[in-house]
């Protein structure tokens, strides 16, 4: 064991307590900068190294306890704070790190997706405000989140990237409402969210106005490399912010409604080699040689997997290892959801707790369209790829 995880391990059996509230553990994370290890002290981590990072959220994992705040808040709107932000804008990140804040993107509206710098949401400077009007969609999280990374148009007379702003938006006044997207697996990940002259002040602009576009690329780099990630084994997350009602319960309180939840849906989105194995176990078929041969594959593109999302967080993960590693993770999805149905058979078909497999590998099959899409699609992964690693010139619009 390294001196950082006897360190990790030596604080947590000081600290960790069960009856103690998730606003009590987070706070004392981010004291010890243990929440966001890779910030500055003042903001909650310790100035450590990639590296060091990951050993300390290993050591959290490994010990069972509940993770540092996670999500778009510490992935996505804090790092990009840090480049783009103002001092007063930096200072507020300490409430990302004990969870006080939960976060989500509004970039893509029901006509500007993958053309992003197509967005129509109307932003107006009104004095110290600007008044905000339009509907964003695909928004993960927004209906637990009470901060939000909008992209909006402030002038229609300019070219179309050069009229967007990067604004942060209060999701919890009257003008913003939130509406839960009930996708064909049963979640309701997504959202759309409808602006009605709803405000934020002039001092939450990042950057200039006019010069949102290279915020956002900072943002859509930033959202390449979340999605291709994944927590620390073992480590329950939990949604911070007001609007998840977590903050105040105590942890072990915590952990009984994660097993509660647990009997009621699968949650994975993409099934271990392990769990597959499992279930080929149990209905008999792990004999099949061309199953033991897909599964042996499986096993070996999970691996390659893990490898490139650790390369890609060694390199920062905003470029196009990210992307590769975001394809990747795609192509997983897909195998894992072909090797599932090819278990259960005809019993794939079938979905619910009472279902072949308890309704875990249909879960996953029909999880999988949200793997590919989410974090930019496929084609755009491979349009980053070609421009920046490979010199391609760009796909013509």
């Amino acid at each position: 064991m390294s001196d950082i995880a006897t360190r990790v391990n030596t604080w947590i059996d000081e600290n960790w307590d069960m009856s103690m509230t998730l606003r009590e553990w987070w706070s004392r994370l981010a004291t010890a900068g243990y929440s966001q290890p890779t910030w500055p002290a003042a903001l909650g981590g310790c100035d450590a190294s990639g590296a060091t990072a990951r050993i300390i959220s290993e050591t959290l994992g490994t010990r069972g306890v509940i993770a540092a705040p996670t999500g778009m808040g510490p992935h996505m709107a804090a790092p990009m704070i840090m480049k783009h932000g103002t001092d007063a804008q930096k200072a507020e990140l300490i409430k990302i790190a004990t969870g006080e804040q939960h976060w989500c993107q509004l970039f893509s509206e029901p006509e500007a997706g993958s053309d992003l710098a197509s967005v129509r949401c109307k932003a107006v400077r009104d004095g110290e405000e600007y008044i905000i009007n339009g509907q964003k969609v695909w928004n993960s999280g927004a209906d637990a989140a009470d901060r939000g990374l909008l992209l909006a148009r402030t002038d229609f007379e300019a070219q179309k990237h050069a009229g967007v702003s990067f604004i942060l938006i209060d999701m919890l006044q009257p003008g913003v409402e939130v509406r839960p997207l009930v996708t064909m697996n049963g979640s309701a990940h997504f959202c759309e969210v409808f602006l009605t002259d709803a405000r934020a002040r002039a001092n939450e602009l990042m950057g200039t106005e006019g010069g949102g576009w290279a915020v956002a690329t900072t943002v859509l780099g930033l959202e390449r490399k979340m999605a291709a990630s994944g927590s620390a084994r073992g480590a329950l997350t939990v949604n911070g912010g007001p609007k998840g009602g977590n903050l105040d319960r105590t942890v072990g309180e915590l952990f009984e409604i994660a097993k509660e939840k647990a009997k009621e849906k699968p949650q994975a989105m993409i099934s271990s080699s392990r769990v597959l194995i499992k279930h080929a176990q149990k209905a008999g078929v792990n004999t099949d040689p061309v199953l033991r041969d897909d599964l042996v594959k499986y096993y070996i593109r999970s691996e390659v997997y893990r490898l490139t999302n650790l390369r890609a967080r060694h390199t920062g993960g905003s470029g196009p290892e990210a992307s590769i590693a975001k394809i990747a993770l795609s192509g997983m999805a897909r195998h894992s959801r072909d090797l599932g149905m090819s278990i259960l058979g005809a019993g794939g078909m079938l979905v619910g707790n009472d279902s072949a497999s308890g309704g875990a590998l249909q879960y996953a099959a029909l999880s999988t369209g949200g793997v590919s899409i989410g974090g930019g699609t496929d084609e755009i992964q491979k349009n980053v790829i070609g421009e920046r690693a490979l010199g391609l010139p760009k796909e013509p619009s």
